[in-house]
């Protein structure tokens, strides 16, 4: 923005003028600009004889007309070294430092070890399932308050997946991702879970037809489906806990995605490519999977879950 400039004239009284004679001195102005304190000194009788006597008066120029610049009032009374500029400055102000500043920052380093990654992985995820006995409420927990097992199966709208079948796609991708790709183990699924949850499908869900969900809904009994997903959350705990401290940082590659693809998770209309792998879980540390798979996936399918039930006609009970 370009300066207005107005020039303007402000009136200066002479505090050391003797003569009411003496004329008023204007000094040109620019508005908004900082005012600085200047004192003009005019000739007259006291400072001639001053002059003769060989006396200069203090704060004042020997020349006729010339100007004195006096310091700011909040910097009259202060040493040399604590103006701004001058040299000291930084050691003044270092010990001006409040009681609260230095408490604070002699406790900033054990502040920064009060959660490791593991106790803030445990807290996200703990959100995104049920909530342990004495706990409030989880996010899972209020997303499905109230729904009875015949709710869970309807399908608001087509393409619109039924909250069961999010229910299992959750569980198998964690399943899957944590289990098989991350920590190289057996999948909680192997324990006959297919058979309890009357589902026939091992992959994660990704490329389902739509007729293939119906049917998934339609069979599955929302329970064993619910106790299947406790079962995953709980085995996720238990790898996290004790997954290698060098591993998080390994990235995740074609041999860790192919344990998936050997135990069926991937289906063939995925993103699964023969020889090349499972793209999307490739490329990134097992700490992002982890986060990525046992959190976040979650937590988008249950903002999905909120929909289906406003979408249904269910409002939440909580």
């Amino acid at each position: 923005m370009v300066d207005d400039y107005r020039p303007s004239c402000r009136l200066i009284p002479l505090a050391d003028a003797k003569s009411t004679s003496d004329p008023p001195t204007l000094l040109p102005t620019r508005n908004n600009a900082r005012p600085t304190l200047r004192r003009i000194v005019l000739p007259s009788a006291s400072s001639k004889s001053s002059r003769r006597s060989g006396r200069i008066p203090r704060r004042r120029s020997t020349r006729p007309g010339a100007s004195e610049e006096i310091a700011p009032e909040s910097t009259r009374n202060r040493m040399p070294s604590q103006r701004r500029g001058r040299p000291g400055a930084a050691s003044s102000a270092s010990m001006n430092v409040s009681p609260i500043r230095r408490i604070l920052a002699s406790h900033r380093a054990s502040w920064r070890n009060t959660m490791n990654a593991i106790e803030f992985f445990l807290v996200q995820h703990a959100q995104v399932h049920v909530a342990e006995a004495g706990a409030r409420p989880s996010y899972f927990d209020r997303t499905l308050a109230g729904l009875t097992n015949d709710q869970m199966r309807v399908r608001p709208g087509k393409n619109l997946n039924p909250i069961v079948w999010l229910l299992w796609h959750m569980a198998r991708t964690e399943d899957v991702a944590v289990n098989l790709v991350v920590a190289n183990g057996p999948q909680v699924l192997d324990d006959e879970w297919t058979k309890r949850m009357s589902v026939r499908w091992r992959i994660i869900g990704t490329g389902m037809s739509d007729g293939e969900v119906d049917e998934m809904s339609k069979s599955a009994d929302v329970g064993a489906v619910r106790a299947y997903r406790a079962a995953v959350a709980q085995r996720t705990r238990d790898v996290v806990r004790t997954l290698r401290a060098d591993a998080w940082d390994e990235i995740i590659g074609f041999a860790d995605t192919s344990r998936g693809a050997a135990a069926g998770a991937f289906a063939p209309t995925s993103a699964w490519v023969e020889g090349v792998g499972y793209t999307p879980w490739q490329g990134q540390s097992r700490a992002a999977q982890l986060g990525a798979s046992a959190i976040r996936h979650n937590a988008l399918h249950l903002g999905e879950a909120i929909t289906i039930r406003s979408l249904a006609g269910f409002p939440l009970g909580v």
